[in-house]
């Protein structure tokens, strides 16, 4: 496997622990130099991942009037395209600010790239080769149980698929909705077969993950309706909370913090709740809410007793205490509609649709940026960047760029 600078691969949404978070410092430039390499792509939200020695990702490489999208591979050094999987997509989110490419991000797993699109294609491929292995139309397999008033899938998420698969050993666990899928559902990786669901109702936006609470493994994920809490071993649901969001949108992931819980959902402030193992029973009881703090599309990341995360509403990056829920610090206003959070090391690395990366001091203390790199037109940065030892990988609505940082 080639790395840059024996780095770790990026194999999933939001990094190797799902958490936004990697332990490597990486060596700044006051000067962004020129990228690497740079490879052009069609239009998508869908963040590139990074493994063995490639970069994956989707885009949707027509619209009108036959869809295209695509799973794709590039080398990891050249950016060179390798190989590419396209199938039709028709679907068109009613709103257009909604985006009108894949916005999931593709899963390297065992050898095989899982991925959902946009309409809910859920497909898996070869890594080396771009070789389909099974694939799921869901809107056609799973839907059609339920209709809206203006005739779109009630148990489907309105904008578009947008949750990023979870791998759990010969498994792999997807976000779908509805009554023959489950809202939460685990398929087999070799060959797509359903394993176990859970919440046969409407899929969430959101994606899951794997927390420890009170001694046992659980896979937690949102479904359009409720917070659930899921035995890893047995699929039983332990606990499950009814969670409302504006239009039904749950877009960032539970953040785990010990036994609390960080959720939020559109028009929601964020709020902290504690999972309690009382009498052999799960209970949930709210601990604090930040009205300051409405993250809506950004996931916080946990900075030592904080979480540094964004307020859609004023544009400001913001930490908030763990603990209490108090505001520690706000940034400027810093995007137009959303940012990604990431921490690398010793630096909170911030990607705006405003076209910038800012890169500031980890600090609960103080907002202190360091450097500001103009890197797109604004709006057009929408994907969370990947790192990989001294590479940075960051794409947005025209290409997927390469830069090796100390160089």
């Amino acid at each position: 496997m080639r790395t840059f600078g024996n780095g770790q691969d990026w194999p999933q949404w939001r990094g190797p622990s799902r958490n936004g978070t990697i332990p490597q410092t990486l060596p700044w430039p006051t000067k962004l130099p020129k990228a690497s390499w740079t490879t052009p792509v069609g239009i998508g939200y869908a963040s590139p991942i990074i493994a063995d020695g490639r970069v994956y990702c989707m885009d949707r490489t027509a619209v009108q009037p036959a869809g295209l999208e695509r799973i794709f591979a590039l080398d990891q050094v050249t950016g060179k395209l390798l190989w590419e999987y396209k199938y039709p997509s028709n679907f068109v989110a009613p709103d257009p600010t909604a985006g009108k490419g894949p916005n999931a991000t593709p899963l390297y797993h065992q050898g095989t790239i899982f991925s959902l699109g946009l309409g809910g294609m859920m497909t898996a491929v070869d890594a080396r080769t771009g070789k389909l292995k099974w694939r799921h139309d869901c809107a056609k397999e799973y839907g059609g149980s339920e209709k809206m008033p203006g005739g779109g899938d009630a148990n489907f998420p309105i904008c578009g698929v947008s949750s990023s698969a979870l791998a759990d050993g010969d498994n792999v666990i997807f976000n779908v909705g509805g009554q023959k899928a489950g809202s939460i559902a685990a398929f087999r990786a070799s060959d797509g077969v359903l394993q176990w669901s859970v919440l046969k109702e409407k899929g969430s936006y959101t994606s899951p993950v794997f927390t420890e609470m009170h001694g046992k493994q659980l896979l937690m994920s949102f479904s359009g309706k409720r917070l659930a809490g899921i035995d890893r071993a047995s699929k039983q649901i332990l606990w499950d909370s009814p969670y409302t969001a504006m239009y039904e949108q749950t877009i960032c992931n539970a953040i785990p913090v010990g036994n609390r819980l960080i959720i939020s959902g559109e028009a929601r402030p964020t709020e902290a709740v504690d999972v309690h193992f009382i009498n052999g029973k799960y209970e949930l009881k709210s601990a604090w809410k930040n009205a300051e703090m409405s993250t809506y599309m950004t996931n916080p990341v946990i900075l030592d007793d904080a979480l540094v995360g964004f307020d859609m509403r004023s544009r400001r990056a913001i930490c908030v205490a763990i603990a209490t829920g108090a505001t520690l610090w706000t940034s400027p206003r810093i995007a137009k509609q959303i940012i990604n959070v990431t921490l690398i090391g010793k630096h909170i690395v911030i990607v705006s649709d405003s076209g910038e990366v800012t890169v500031a001091d980890a600090s609960t203390k103080a907002w202190t940026p360091v450097y500001t790199y103009t890197i797109s037109e604004p709006g057009s940065l929408w994907s969370m960047p990947c790192f990989s030892g001294n590479q940075m990988v960051i794409r947005d609505q025209k290409s997927i760029r390469s830069w090796t940082l100390g160089a």
